[in-house]
């Protein structure tokens, strides 16, 4: 500004040294100065502009610089939880494989108490039914002795005849009879082991077993002692009758 002014002002005082041209000179440096405050009044505004903008943008700048160190704040604590959970997840999933590994050491352990304990119970069941077989062979043993369908007959031992006998005053037990008490048993119920027990016979009633029949009579027999040889003859012979040692 000061190279353009100089001159301007070195014509203006040559121009005042001559009168005749003064009027245009001062026309050129109104014009001269009308284009310099325009020009200057544009740059003001151009470099005002510029400045604003040059603000404007530090502000924005500012802004997402400090909205970026925010974001980073947030993901640095987001990868510093998920790197505190992954840590937490790899302790677990290492402990688990630890429990694993001894689950997979007792696995042969545990198979081999499971078949140790599939042979015990093979083995009590094979005794189970081993033994129920023999409880039940037992208990026909059992029934066997204790129970008999027996042929039933009344004797008098103190008359003579079929329906006597020979040692009226004794039984096979040294007992003296006793008239609807005393009963005779047949060979096979004395191999039974009945003799000298008390037997119940159906309808009839319970009698002791102290005597023995004729050893040549077969089959399971019982000779029941009456009060006189009518009633015996009377009571003739029942078949099948239930008789159970109960001694």
């Amino acid at each position: 500004m000061n190279s353009t002014c100089n001159p301007m002002f070195r014509q203006l005082l040559i121009s005042l040294s001559t009168a005749k041209s003064f009027a245009p000179l001062i026309m050129k440096f109104k014009v001269h100065y009308i284009l310099m405050l325009f020009l200057t009044t544009i740059s003001i505004f151009f470099f005002a502009g510029q400045f604003n903008k040059g603000h404007k943008l530090n502000n924005i700048n500012t802004k997402t610089i400090s909205s970026l160190a925010l974001k980073i704040q947030d993901l640095e604590r987001s990868v510093s939880l998920y790197e505190n959970k992954e840590i937490h997840l790899r302790s677990i999933i290492e402990s688990k494989e630890k429990e694993l590994g001894t689950i997979a050491k007792t696995i042969p352990f545990l198979n081999q108490i499971n078949q140790d304990l599939e042979r015990s119970v093979s083995l009590y069941e094979n005794k189970e039914i081993y033994l129920r077989s023999i409880i039940k062979s037992k208990e026909k043993e059992l029934e066997k002795i204790t129970r008999a369908n027996v042929t039933l007959t009344g004797y008098h031992p103190w008359s003579n005849g079929i329906n006597s006998d020979g040692y009226p005053e004794t039984t096979a037990t040294m007992t003296k009879p006793v008239a609807g008490r005393t009963c005779a048993l047949s060979s096979e119920l004395v191999n039974r082991g009945w003799l000298g027990k008390k037997i119940y016979i159906e309808g009839v009633g319970v009698f002791k077993a102290d005597d023995r029949m004729n050893v040549n009579l077969n089959g399971a027999r019982i000779d029941l002692c009456m009060g006189s040889l009518q009633e015996a003859l009377n009571f003739g012979k029942k078949k099948n009758i239930l008789a159970i040692n109960i001694n």
